[in-house]
């Protein structure tokens, strides 16, 4: 069985890659879904405050989405969420420690929005080199 490992931050981007993994799940039926919250500490997150709430504070926001949009598929899935400076290289660890098949995630995170990013964010292009697996990015 096909073991995919998405990763979601909040960003509208992120939600975007959990859809596209959550389709291929329902209709594919040989896989299962795992999702990766991924945050930043909250002394390195206050820079980023959005609507008065910092990156830490929106954690239940961001579960009720995960599951809400994993219901729209008919699935559940694992979700857990990990703390870290460098969280392109623990989504990479927690994908080859725990031997997932592929890796979903979006093209840009929370941060980037909010300094104006690039095409390709600063953890999706570490994520492109260093993940044990195939990345898909939305």
């Amino acid at each position: 069985m096909k073991r995919i490992l998405v990763a979601v931050d909040g960003s509208q981007s992120s939600y975007d890659a959990l859809c596209l993994a959550a389709k291929d799940v329902a209709e594919c039926g040989n896989a299962t879904l795992e999702v990766l919250i991924v945050s930043l500490p909250v002394l390195q997150a206050q820079h980023l405050d959005f609507e008065g709430e910092s990156v830490g504070l929106e954690l239940p926001n961001v579960k009720k989405e995960i599951r809400e949009t994993l219901g729209q598929y008919g699935l559940k899935a694992k979700i857990r969420d990990i703390y870290g400076l460098d969280p392109g290289e623990l989504i990479c660890l927690v994908a080859s420690q725990e031997g997932f098949d592929e890796l979903v995630i979006g093209k840009q995170g929370r941060s980037a929005e909010r300094v104006g990013g690039s095409y390709l964010g600063s953890v999706a292009y570490r994520i492109l080199h260093l993940s044990p697996c195939p990345v898909i990015v939305v």
